[in-house]
């Protein structure tokens, strides 16, 4: 009689419960059919494949799909790195360009060198290089009777080969890390047909004095598509642009960006543009060194707060600004020069304090353009349950691509139920996509969302159905 009133209890109080507070409190390690049927569509066997679903309110997962096995996360590691720094440095962080008078300064003119010492700033684009020079006139000085130093002492010089990753050296994404980088070391080619005849026309933005190029384009009467638009930009041993293939005559812009000059060289042609464009006067040249100087700063340029430049860093997949952010984690826990084993030591002894475990674990670069990056779908769980109970993590949350609205995300589930209503980091490399972050279902409740897919050929588009149904089962919720 006991035993029965027992079980009768117990049946009274499931049936009492809500359905959808069952299924909340459920876990199942079986994939929901419309995944298993993506991926009988490709021909793959799932073994490639990671997922982990749960409510943010919870630490128990809905859905775990091989969630600790270790896989390529690609760009969706930058999570790590940028949450890392919220948490570690403060979203009010920012970064101190340093520029020095080194000889006398009298009535705007320096008789001697302006050195700018390089902090890790990430975000210098052209628009706020031009502030740092409006910043330096008022600051008295007009006219520069020596050389431009720029000193990148403060990171330890990375010799990588930035074709080493994917033999693409010029592509924006490679650009290597330096303690300073201004406009992202990127210049931007436009072309446009000829107005007469099969030439091609080409500006560059922005247009750096002592770049050379040799221009090989001529049209072809086709629509304008096709990968590259058929152009080939390579730069040869004297540093010349050289400009080869045919342009689609129907095009009427197309732009690329490709870093085409060493970090120095680029911001030294950038510095002497803008410097001259304002009225400044220097007719010296371009030196590198390192110095320690008594006195002040002529001028300190401090960045962006640290919540600005993430919100670059996560929404448009940022490389080099990441890399730069890895590095300033490693300088600020263990000192000068920054290297990337120091910042990797720096994540590794935090993450346990927010409940990721280590195993596994293979950060690289931070930025996730590495075939060596590793982590597994359950690590990110973690990490993001830790973030929505940080007080950083609006900052975080703000910083990823919106569905159908904005970064990496704009142009999937632009209309639809999903639109806005998941904020998501991605990741994309050959044979691996992955995706991160917090979707709200149709029930307005939010749920962490991890899947990490290596298998040959996901990133052709495999990888991104299988994220789509996986976000269309979360929303459904």
């Amino acid at each position: 009689m006991i035993r029965f009133c027992s079980c009768l209890l117990l049946l009274v109080a499931t049936v009492a419960m809500p359905l959808q507070s069952l299924l909340a409190n459920s876990q199942t390690t079986t994939l929901p059919p419309t995944i298993q049927s993506v991926l009988k569509r490709f021909k793959l066997d799932g073994s490639g494949l990671s997922i982990v679903v749960q409510a943010v309110d919870s630490d128990k997962a809905i859905l775990s799909f091989n969630e600790h096995q270790p896989r390529n996360p690609a760009s969706a590691i930058k999570l790590f790195t940028s949450y890392a720094a919220l948490e570690m440095l403060g979203p009010a962080y920012q970064w101190a360009t340093e520029l020095y008078a080194d000889g006398e300064l009298k009535d705007g003119v320096l008789d001697g060198d302006l050195w700018i010492k390089g902090s890790g700033d990430p975000y210098l684009p052209i628009e706020r290089m031009w502030l740092l020079i409006h910043r330096l006139e008022t600051a008295g000085l007009r006219t520069i009777n020596g050389d431009l130093f720029i000193d990148q002492s403060l990171f330890e010089h990375i010799t990588e080969d930035p074709g080493a990753f994917d033999r693409q050296p010029l592509r924006a994404y490679n650009v290597v890390p330096a303690a300073l980088v201004s406009n992202f070391n990127v210049s931007t080619f436009l072309f446009r047909p000829a107005a007469s005849g099969r030439r091609v026309d080409v500006q560059i933005v922005p247009d750096l004095a002592g770049l050379r190029v040799i221009n090989n384009l001529r049209t072809v009467d086709r629509s304008c598509r096709g990968y590259n638009r058929g152009i080939a930009i390579n730069v040869d041993d004297q540093g010349q642009v050289i400009l080869d293939g045919q342009f689609p005559a129907r095009c009427k812009i197309y732009g690329m960006s490709r870093s085409v000059m060493p970090h120095n060289v680029y911001t030294a042609r950038l510095f002497r543009k803008l410097w001259l464009e304002s009225g400044g006067q220097w007719t010296g040249r371009l030196r590198t060194g390192a110095k320690d100087f008594e006195q002040d700063p002529l001028l300190t340029f401090d960045s962006v707060f640290l919540s600005q430049a993430v919100r670059s860093i996560n929404k448009y997949s940022n490389n080099v600004m990441t890399r730069m952010l890895f590095l300033t984690l490693g300088l600020e826990k263990f000192g000068a020069p920054a290297t990337a084993a120091k910042a990797r030591l720096a994540i590794e002894q935090w993450l346990p304090d927010k409940g990721v475990p280590l195993r596994g674990l293979m950060i690289d670069n931070g930025a996730g353009s590495s075939r060596q990056t590793r982590a597994t779908a359950h690590q990110f769980s973690k990490l993001l349950s830790a973030a929505w109970q940080s007080p950083y993590m609006p900052e975080l949350l703000a910083s990823m691509a919106i569905s159908g609205e904005d970064g990496t995300f704009s142009r999937r589930h632009v209309v639809g139920p999903l639109k806005g209503r998941a904020h998501l980091k991605t990741g994309r490399l050959d044979h691996a996509v992955a995706m991160a972050g917090v979707v709200q279902s149709a029930s307005n409740k939010r749920y962490i969302v991890v899947s990490l897919h290596n298998a040959e050929d996901a990133h052709r588009g495999s990888g991104h159905a299988i994220q789509d149904a996986l976000l269309r089962w979360v929303h459904s919720r």
